[in-house]
């Protein structure tokens, strides 16, 4: 009997240890279960890191004009005028008021005379404002400067000349490709909506070309200036 109650209290006595152990023990795939799911931060952060950097650098890029010169919008100063005292106009867009009489710096032509074509210059007649218009009928941004176009010249009255060149039209179709070559933007040479605005002092002609549908505000700031 005694060795009995002996061996059972050494049985339950080995019971509670094992009980012990096991509650004393760490969980290892408890462990491992919160490892595996934080594991993955450090990665995360880099990766924002990342895009954070990659994303401003694109903005910096779009804010100097994708070239690094901060100079192209300059107007030349052999021979060009702003009469804006300060470069900005009165209209809701703040963009310089450019006129050049040779090409600007960026063009490939810079500092030389434009080649002014004939038809540009009997094209003013009486007036000393021109706008050139070169677009085509069934592209989207040239609708929308053709309306734009069409209302704000009416409000000039007889000030400004307007000549509507339609690269579909076979009459129009030389001029059109001339003055494309000539007054080029050279951010998308060869494109349309193209709107060439010219002005006239004496014998020399100052202009300004752009492509795009920039909207109503640039037509007129620019207009504005040319006529003040």
């Amino acid at each position: 009997m005694g060795n009995k109650k002996g061996s059972r209290r050494r049985g339950m006595s080995n019971k509670n240890r094992n009980k012990n152990r096991s509650r004393n023990r760490p969980d290892r795939r408890r462990d491992e279960t919160k490892g595996g799911s934080t594991s993955f931060i450090p990665f995360l952060i880099v990766g924002i890191v990342i895009v954070v950097v990659v994303v401003g650098a694109y903005f910096i890029f779009l804010a100097d004009d994708g070239d690094g010169d901060d100079n192209d919008n300059d107007v030349n100063t052999g021979g060009n005028t702003n009469n804006n005292n300060g470069g900005n106009t009165g209209g809701g867009n703040e963009i310089p008021a450019e006129w050049w009489t040779t090409y600007p710096s960026k063009y490939d032509e810079f500092g030389t005379l434009p080649d002014h074509p004939g038809w540009i210059k009997e094209g003013f007649g009486s007036k000393n404002m021109m706008v050139v218009f070169i677009h085509s009928a069934c592209c989207a941004p040239c609708v929308q400067q053709e309306n734009d176009l069409k209302a704000v010249l009416p409000s000039y009255g007889d000030q400004v000349a307007y000549l509507d060149l339609l690269t579909e039209n076979e009459e129009d179709l030389e001029q059109a490709i001339e003055g494309s070559q000539i007054y080029y933007d050279p951010a998308s040479p060869q494109s349309t909506p193209h709107t060439i605005i010219l002005k006239k002092v004496g014998p020399t002609i100052y202009w300004y070309s752009y492509v795009g549908a920039l909207g109503q505000d640039v037509i007129i700031d620019q207009l504005d200036d040319g006529l003040s």
